[in-house]
């Protein structure tokens, strides 16, 4: 699935909870802008047993049809089970003369003829393209949307109403984003800040009132930012701790497997040496039996060593974070046989311990993302440091992330799973930038940390 596809799908599934009672404006651009909407609209109102009613520009509506066929809608039998109507303005809007009046008794009878189908509701759709003929100007048209808010709430109805930006002049659609709660652009479905209730609208003194309600709007939207910041920073206050509660816990096991269990296991190794040293050699079958029990304690002790160093590298506190990471890729390079090259620069030096540590795990995972994922038999790793900032880099030569995963998430620019957030979050932590750039070419991995003196 493309991002185009993932947008309409999103959409789709926006579009398809808009409920009972709703008054909705669609604003596009282009037709498939338009049916990605309306067609989605249409098909939960099927779903739900409601009637549908689709108000064209003109008839018939070809395009639309075979948009909704092609969406895997039954449109032909929803029409013949009058199920889906589709009917121009000439059949509504413009029989003689438009007014909001008639309009609004004509959607009232189209509910009542519905309910007498035993449809539950009734679901409208209108192209409003049919308004740019009006000889009247668009304030009857305002004043139709207006009316169209009492409509909905009194009777079970939901309508969308669709304007081609291209065609309708800017002060036309300020009229309609005043008069509809619910906007529907782009992929997104929009509580609309700038609605105006419909009582206040026909106001005498509607400037007034409006300004009020827009002023306490931006408080309340303010109020509202101030909410979400004290609340990203409680968050990224509890991140940081379950991190360092994290790391603490990583450096108490990986003490206690080298100073417990390591060291049982060295004793036990020592212990079958003596054995397979007090056997005699006409045993044979006892002594192999015993060197291979030795040599399984061998290897157990390798790999507790490698897991000790894994959870927190000692070198890492004792000589810093240079050292722990070369230390760290020659054991990588051996368990994976991936090439690792590290380009520190000489007056790179010490650090603060908190950095240090967060680096190194951003360093590891990086790794382990190259072993699991990018297929690369090669990995760069850059350690630089001026008078203004500290950057890690770690790059691949692999396949990239796949096109298919690149979705707009905001903090990345696709799909990740546990690890790149894990390593955002640290980044973040102690004041730093992560950015990753992945195309067919490779993967690179960049934290930038600014340098305090």
């Amino acid at each position: 699935m493309d991002d185009k596809d993932f947008e309409r799908s999103r959409l789709a599934q926006l579009v398809s909870r808009i409920g009972l009672h709703e008054h909705v404006c669609l604003v596009y651009r282009t037709e498939e802008e338009q049916f990605s909407a309306a067609i989605p609209f249409m098909s939960a109102g099927l779903e739900l047993g409601q009637k549908c009613l689709y108000i064209a520009k003109e008839h018939p509506a070809t395009a639309l049809l075979e948009a909704m066929r092609a969406e895997r809608v039954d449109v032909d039998s929803a029409i013949k089970q009058r199920a889906l109507e589709l009917i121009d303005r000439h059949e509504t809007y413009l029989q003689q003369l438009f007014t909001p009046h008639d309009m609004i008794h004509f959607l009232v009878g189209s509910v009542r003829d519905a309910k007498a189908s035993r449809f539950p509701a009734l679901r409208v759709a209108g192209d409003m393209s049919w308004a740019l003929g009006l000889p009247l100007g668009p304030k009857p048209l305002i004043e139709f949307e207006v009316m169209l808010n009492h409509f909905v709430r009194d009777h079970d109805a939901t309508v969308i109403c669709q304007y081609d930006r291209k065609l309708f002049p800017a002060e036309v659609i300020l009229g309609v984003l005043r008069t509809h709660p619910t906007v529907v652009y782009g992929d997104r479905v929009c509580n609309n800040p700038y609605y105006v209730p419909p009582d206040e609208f026909l106001e005498t003194h509607q400037s007034d009132r409006e300004v009020e309600r827009l002023l306490s709007n931006m408080q309340a939207y303010e109020n509202k930012k101030e909410e979400l910041r004290q609340s990203e920073e409680r968050f990224r206050h509890l991140s940081g701790r379950l991190l360092q509660l994290q790391d603490e816990e990583r450096r108490k096991i990986a003490r206690d497997l080298h100073d417990s269990t390591g060291q049982d296991l060295v004793a036990l190794a020592m212990t079958l040496r003596q054995l397979h040293a007090s056997l005699p050699s006409s045993s044979r079958k006892l002594r192999k039996l015993v060197s291979g029990c030795q040599a399984m304690a061998d290897q157990c002790i390798r790999e507790v060593r490698t897991v000790s160093y894994l959870l927190h590298p000692p070198m890492l506190d004792e000589a810093g974070l240079e050292d722990a990471i070369r230390h760290y890729v020659d054991g990588f390079a051996k368990r994976s046989g991936i090439q690792v090259e590290l380009e520190v620069s000489p007056r790179f030096g010490r650090i603060s311990q908190n950095v240090e540590l967060n680096l190194f795990r951003v360093v590891q995972e990086s790794l382990i993302n190259i072993q699991r994922h990018s297929g690369s038999r090669k990995a760069l790793i850059r350690l630089d440091r001026n008078s203004e900032k500290v950057t890690l880099e770690v790059r691949d030569k692999g396949r990239g992330i796949p096109g298919s995963e690149r979705k707009q998430t905001g903090a990345f620019p696709f799909e990740v799973g546990v690890g790149i957030p894990s390593m955002h979050e640290r980044v973040k932590q102690i004041g730093g930038l992560l950015e990753i750039n992945s195309n067919i070419h490779g993967t690179a991995v960049r934290v930038t940390i600014p340098v305090h003196d």
